[in-house]
This record gives C-alpha cells, sequence and structure tokens, in this order.
C-alpha cells in the first residue's frame, strides 16, 4: 500500500493500554490532535487501522478505502475533516 501524496497528515498507531481502555482517553488523544492540526492550517486528516474500523466510523471518520497489506490483512483507511 502506498501512500498518496495528497493524504497527509497521517495519526499512526494510536494504542490505549488494556488497562486503561473505556476512559475516552483515545477518543481525547484524537480531538487534541484534530484541533492542533486545524490550528496549523491542515483541513483533513487521515489514519488507518487493521482492526477498529467501527471505532474510527462512530467517531465521524469517513472509509476512503479499503487494502490489504502485504501480510495480506485487511486495512481500513479512514479522512476526517479537521473543522466543523
Amino acid at each position: 500500500m502506498g501512500r498518496k501524496k495528497e493524504a497527509t497528515p497521517w495519526i499512526a498507531s494510536l494504542v490505549v493500554e488494556p488497562e486503561y481502555r473505556n476512559q475516552k482517553i483515545a477518543e481525547k488523544l484524537l480531538t487534541m490532535a484534530i484541533a492542533h492540526l486545524e490550528k496549523i492550517g491542515y483541513e483533513a486528516v487521515f489514519l488507518k487501522t487493521e482492526n477498529a474500523p467501527n471505532y474510527y466510523i462512530k467517531r465521524g471518520y469517513q472509509l476512503i478505502e479499503v487494502t490489504q497489506n502485504s501480510d495480506g490483512q485487511t486495512v481500513y483507511i479512514f479522512s476526517k475533516k479537521c473543522h466543523g
């Protein structure tokens, strides 16, 4: 899977340790990251996940591509506007 030049910036490897899950930590981190990206002039953010597509769909991310990585695992690519 190659990166598209126009698809930037990326949020990568968002992981919350099991003992800290269900406290909205990931959601707060994503909200803070998007607010910062908007502040510095980005219009959208991109991310990929192999195992949590519904998490991002529920939070307003738009699925833009489904592909496979080099191991044959399904990869979901999302985007979200930084404003509004």
